[in-house]
Parts: C-alpha cells; structure tokens; sequence
C-alpha cells in the first residue's frame, strides 16, 4: 500500500484518473517523484465537470505531471528492480519503466464470503441490493455504507448509517436514501468540489433543466 511506502519512488504510476489517484499524482509529483498517471478514459476526473477536470488538467501538465490518458494497459512486467508497464494509446504501443505502481482504479465490495444468499440478501458485483430505505431483500436486514450506495465516501457511509439506525428502530419516519443531497471535494490544488447533479446526470435521470 501508499502508506506502507518508506522511501519516495523516484518514478511512480498512477492507475486511475479518478480523485484517490489525482490526488496522490500531484502529491508524490510535489514531493519529487516523476509521476505518469494511466486512465482508460481521455481526461481526468470522468465524474467531474469537463471544463473544472480540464482546469486541473492545466495544472498537471504545468507541473510535470505525465497523463497517458485513453491508455489501454496490456500488462506489467517485472525487469530486475524497475517494474515495465506496456499500454496502448492511439493503436501505438508503448512501455514505461517505473520504481513503484499506485493502483487508484476503483473499489469492489468483498461479499463472496458472507454467504448472504442463505440470509435471502440479494447482491451484485457493485454491492448489496437495496431498496430506498436501505432495506435489504430480506426485510429483517439492512445495509449502509459503501456496499449499499454508489457514492463511497466516509461521510455517506456515516449518512447511511444513521438512516439505518432510524429505519430499523424507529420505522414509523423513514428516512430515503435519495433524499441525500451528497457533497465532495477531489483535494488536489485547486480543489475539484461538487454539490447535487451534473446537467449530464439530471439528463440521464429524466430531470428538466432551466436555464
């Protein structure tokens, strides 16, 4: 892991574009390593506004920071101490020597060994299936936190928390879980933040926007 790490890596990678891998990019980059960060899509920050992810985009270049960006990486290998990672971007192949590999490309929830289906708990592979009260398929259980909401954030695993607490004890209020009005902040410098909706997300969901 990042914080097991006792000495600065000379050359790091960065797998992932989101804010856990940004965020780290431009902090080892500030402490002096030389750092190229890997993303499948074409920009930083995929969730985020264009225009604010393309300001930060500035930021990293001007700082050093390289950005395989639409990069599909094929493999890693080992080469003596250094660590080779061969990716593709625009049909040309290529390949870059590191010291140290940060993967940043996202979370799974580690379910398989709960044996949930003989609770009658229903799930996929993004989490635990629930309803808007975060009730399970079993109606005798819920869950809360990163298995049971798509924003995996500590204050929402908090949120959540405490709305299971009111509906499993106290049902005559329920609280809904799209009722959450979920803020955050990507820390890199200048901060990334986000309130609500994306115009692209209201679209998804059918919300008429005015201007």
């Amino acid at each position: 892991m990042v914080w097991d790490l006792v000495e600065l890596p000379p050359r790091l990678a960065v797998i992932g574009a989101g804010p856990i891998g940004a965020e780290l990019a431009q902090a080892f980059r500030r402490f002096g390593s030389a750092v190229t960060v890997f993303d499948v899509i074409p920009r930083l920050l995929g969730r985020e506004d264009a225009d604010a992810a393309g300001v930060l985009q500035q930021v990293f270049a001007a700082e050093g920071i390289a950005l395989a960006l639409g990069a599909a990486i094929a493999r890693v290998a080992r080469a003596g101490d250094e660590k080779r990672i061969i990716y593709t971007v625009d049909d040309e192949v290529q390949t870059l020597a590191v010291d140290e590999i940060l993967v940043a490309a996202g979370r799974l929830p580690n379910l398989e060994t709960l044996n949930l289906a003989a609770a009658g708990v229903d799930y996929n592979p993004r989490g635990v299936e629930v309803d808007d009260t975060l009730r399970t398929t079993n109606p005798a259980i819920y869950a809360a936190g990163d298995v049971a909401s798509r924003f995996q954030f500590t204050h929402t695993a908090d949120a959540t928390a405490r709305m299971v607490l009111q509906n499993a004890l106290f049902p005559g209020s329920k609280k809904k879980l799209s009722a959450l009005i979920v803020p955050w902040v990507t820390y890199t410098d200048p901060e990334v933040a986000h309130v609500g909706v994306y115009d692209w997300e209201a679209e998804k969901a059918g919300i008429a926007l005015h201007s």
